[in-house]
């Protein structure tokens, strides 16, 4: 589910710090 988020999140953002903190959480999961 959060990866799915962030993806999404990501698209409509397309921001640098959005996606830091994407991958962040991806490595802990």
């Amino acid at each position: 589910m959060v990866n799915c988020q962030c993806e999404i999140v990501f698209w409509i953002e397309n921001s640098n710090r959005i996606h830091k903190r994407c991958k962040y959480t991806q490595k802990r999961t």
